[in-house]
This record gives structure tokens, C-alpha cells and sequence, in this order.
């Protein structure tokens, strides 16, 4: 196990815990260093000499809690750090109701641009050009093209240039409390501001969805607001939380080791991930190269999380997911990595277990279309023709040895190991290979190749600021 620290304004971080805490916890116990919060399914090389010191001069003082950065306790006397507390008596409250999102717009503080506290409503997607919460605003994209590991892959993690855009466009600065309201999919956006660092207290979504909005009566709008742009950048955030993202590398070590719980989230139940046509933008209708069920996998549909079987309703309660994961085999004891087709629905698995329960669990935003893509086959019953399989170098990336058996149709028999779909017939899509020096194997210090390019983002002080990573150590997970 590898336990990084690291100083950041005044107050000291510990990475890879993924209990809710709050401001009022403001001590670091021996159990938490040693339980099953930490990140150990795959280690890479970031630990810093400086940490283990800070680790050992520290080590008997209370430590700043989560929200941590020192300032006042009052909204009288405004927190100067970037981790200001969230609206009044909402810091140990993800979700929230219609009612009290309706006060905080009748206040004034959504786009709040002269008081203390101050409301951002995102909306992803859905339905926002006919109708939205007032003064809530879409955000425009959950996904993008990225390298992960040998491979480029679509619908991944933000990346830093393109999550400030969208921060500072939407507003968003060191006072915001964001909101996750509206028709489309607010566990994703809640899923890539967890990654990023924003701290759990100041992070809401609205319990049911817009569809909770309309069922108390209040009324939606078609304007969109006017919001002054901010300056405000991820390197101002306490630290990229790599706890809650499981990369490629991450999910092909943990299974081959037995260490982590596949959780496969997809709207249905079955053994498959599903047809993986349509997520590809280049040619619609193409697939990825095999379909499985990955070794030690439980499948348990998304919209099991949600009262009436549908993600605009609100979650059930914390005993209720806890009891629904029990049944399927998960305890909590193993990281759980959750995934889907394309990384949207595995989103809404992730939310409700890190809110509800917060027990060690990760989004693999690759999912299918990734994972389904990398294969050392290269006859015709595997592939349409060699240069589909991974160049020979990069030949321990191969996922199809880790799918135990599979089912053509839900309720269907079992055959043994993936099927082709090439075999179909059906069109599949042609996977980009990359080959890097010290990345030949998930094993490698550099695999994890989104997460080092985000961190080095992260930690690198832009044209005239102050560098996030201020001493001591790598990607650490502040805040909640």
C-alpha cells in the first residue's frame, strides 16, 4: 500500500479516502489509514520523501478535516481559500429536495454574484432548451476523446483545459455550491466534479431529478441565464481525487488479482454489456471487437437504485442500496469499480453507493466500448483482419483472457468465454493503438496515463498563478 500526503494551504491531505466526512471531522484515526478506503488495486510511483516526513511530523496533531483550509466558521467573516463552506446547514447534505432548491432560487444565491453564498444549477443535457429550473445552466459536454493507456478512447473523464472552460463559463468560483438538477444525467456530472476535487459538501444533487422540480409544482423556464464568467481553475482545488476514476490498467490488474468487484450497472441484468452499437461518433452502428461478462462481475441494473426503477425518482435509502448490494454478493469489503457501455450509466451506479453508503467505489468511464476493444487474436474468427488485435508490444492488455462466459440473450444459456462480433455479422470498430516507452503493461508505472496527464495539469501553475500542488507529494484526494 502506498499512503501519499501532501501540505496544501496551511492544511494537510490524506489521499484515497472515500468516507463522507465533514467539516466537524477534524482528526485522522488509525483505521482510516488502515481499512478499505484506500486506492490499492493499482500503485504507481508519485510517493515523495517529503510526504513520509510531513506524515511523521504530523502524525499525532489533528489534521484539518474535510472542507479543511482553515478561515472562519461564519458568514460574516468570508473564507478566503478555495474550500469555503457550502450554504447554511447543507454541509453534510448531498441530496437535497425540491423545497429547499426552490428557497435557494427565491434567495437569490443561484448565480449569486454579490453575496457570500452562491448557487450553480448544471444541467447535462436531457431536455434543457424546453424547459429547466430557473437560472440553472447546461453544461455542454460529459465526455471526450482520450488516450487511456494503449489505446483512444471515447466519452472519458474531462480533461483539465476543457473542465476550466466549462467551470469558468458556467461561473463557477471558490463560493459555489453546484447543484446537479435537471433532465439528463446528473450522476456523470456529479461523477467528474467528485474526480476533479470539488469536496462532497460542496456538491448537491437534487433527489428525483427535474422531474421532483415539476412534482412540487414549481415551474420551469426557457430562458437561460446571463452569468459573468469566472477565473476560476481546477488547480485551484485541493486535488485530483484519482480514488474515484478506476483507469483501464486499474480494472485489468484488479481482476487478475482478485482485488476489486466489477459492478456492472447497464439498464438491464444480463451477462452481456449490451449491443455496443451507436457509441462510436465516426460510424454509427459499429461494435467493439468482443462481448462478456468479465471475471467475478455482479450485474445489478442501474435503475435498481432508484425508487420506481427510474433515475428521475429519488434514491432509495441508504439500507435499501445496501441490502440490494448484499443480495448481488457486495459487501463493501473490495473496491467496486462500476461500468456500463459507454461510462453514463455506470455513473448512476456510482452516485448512489458513494452518497448513500460511502463505501470504496469507482467509476471506469472506458467501460464496454474500451474494455470490449483489446484482443492478441488475429484470425478471422476474432477480428476482421490482423490490424485489429494489439500490436505485439503491447500484448498484456489483452482483456478477452479475463471474460469467463457469456449470454447472446438475457435469459439464454451460458457459452464459455466472449463472443466475437464479428462473427455476427456485425461492423466493428477499428481500435487506435498508441506505443509508449515504460507503458508496455497495466503494470507499469505510467499506465495510468489519464490520471498522470491530469494530475501534471493539475499541479502545474498556470501563466501567472499559484501551483496547486504546493510541496510534498502526488495526486491526493482533498476534501470528501
Amino acid at each position: 500500500m502506498i499512503i501519499r500526503f501532501f501540505a496544501w494551504k496551511g492544511g494537510f491531505w490524506l489521499q484515497d479516502h472515500a468516507v463522507d466526512q465533514t467539516v466537524e471531522n477534524s482528526f485522522i484515526s488509525a483505521n482510516w489509514i488502515t481499512g478499505g478506503h484506500m486506492k490499492e488495486v493499482f500503485q504507481r510511483s508519485r510517493m515523495r520523501l517529503m510526504a513520509l516526513l510531513l506524515f511523521l511530523f504530523v502524525g499525532t496533531l489533528p489534521l484539518a478535516g474535510c472542507g479543511g483550509g482553515g478561515g472562519s466558521d461564519s458568514y460574516d467573516e468570508p473564507d478566503t481559500s478555495t474550500n469555503n463552506p457550502p450554504v447554511v446547514g447543507q454541509t453534510e447534505n448531498v441530496l437535497i429536495d425540491a423545497a429547499t432548491l426552490k428557497s435557494w432560487v427565491d434567495k437569490g444565491l443561484v448565480n449569486n454574484e454579490t453575496g457570500y453564498e452562491k448557487v450553480v444549477i448544471l444541467c447535462a443535457g436531457g431536455t434543457y432548451a424546453a424547459g429547466h429550473i430557473p437560472g440553472a445552466q447546461l453544461w455542454s459536454t460529459l465526455g471526450i476523446d482520450r488516450y487511456e493507456g494503449p489505446v483512444l478512447s471515447g466519452n472519458m473523464v474531462l480533461d483539465g483545459p476543457t473542465m476550466d472552460a466549462e467551470l469558468q463559463r458556467c461561473g463557477i468560483d471558490e463560493r459555489t455550491t453546484v447543484v446537479f438538477a435537471g433532465s439528463g444525467n446528473p450522476a456523470r456530472l456529479y461523477f467528474t466534479f467528485r474526480y476533479w476535487g470539488f469536496p462532497k459538501e460542496k456538491l448537491k444533487v437534487l433527489n428525483g431529478n427535474q422531474a421532483a422540480w415539476t412534482a412540487a409544482g414549481y415551474e420551469l423556464t426557457t430562458v437561460e441565464p446571463n452569468v459573468a464568467a469566472s477565473t476560476f481553475s481546477v488547480r485551484d482545488l485541493p486535488a485530483l481525487r484519482d480514488d474515484v476514476r478506476a483507469a483501464l490498467s486499474e480494472l485489468i490488474v484488479g481482476v487478475e488479482e482478485g482485488s476489486v468487484q466489477p459492478l456492472n450497472t447497464l439498464l438491464n441484468n444480463t451477462e452481456k454489456a449490451g449491443g455496443t452499437s451507436g457509441i462510436f461518433a465516426d460510424v454509427a452502428g459499429d461494435y467493439v471487437i468482443f462481448q462478456g461478462s468479465i471475471e467475478g462481475v455482479a450485474h445489478v441494473g442501474y435503475a435498481d437504485f432508484y425508487v420506481g426503477g427510474s433515475p428521475n425518482n429519488a434514491l432509495k435509502s441508504a439500507d435499501e442500496i445496501r441490502a440490494l448490494l448484499e443480495s448481488y454478493g457486495i459487501d463493501g469489503s473490495k473496491p467496486i469499480i462500476t461500468y456500463c457501455r459507454a461510462g453514463n450509466a455506470a455513473s448512476y451506479g456510482f452516485m448512489p453507493i458513494d452518497v448513500a453508503l460511502g463505501w470504496d467505489v469507482m467509476v471506469y468511464d472506458g467501460s464496454w466500448s474500451q474494455f470490449g476493444s483489446l484482443t492478441n487474436q488475429t484470425g478471422a474468427a476474432y477480428v476482421p483482419d490482423a490490424s485489429y488485435a494489439l500490436p505485439t508490444l503491447l500484448s498484456e492488455w489483452a482483456t478477452d483472457v479475463l471474460i469467463t462466459d457469456h449470454r447472446l440473450e438475457s435469459n439464454g444459456p451460458f457459452f464459455a468465454g466472449p463472443y466475437y462480433n464479428v462473427n455476427f455479422p456485425r461492423t466493428i470498430e477499428k481500435p487506435t493503438f498508441r506505443i509508449l516507452d515504460g507503458m508496455l503493461s497495466p503494470y507499469d508505472a505510467d499506465a495510468n496515463s489519464i490520471e498522470d496527464e491530469d494530475y501534471a495539469y493539475w499541479a502545474t501553475p498556470a501563466a501567472g498563478g499559484s501551483d496547486g500542488a504546493s510541496s510534498g507529494g502526488g495526486a491526493g484526494g482533498g476534501g470528501c
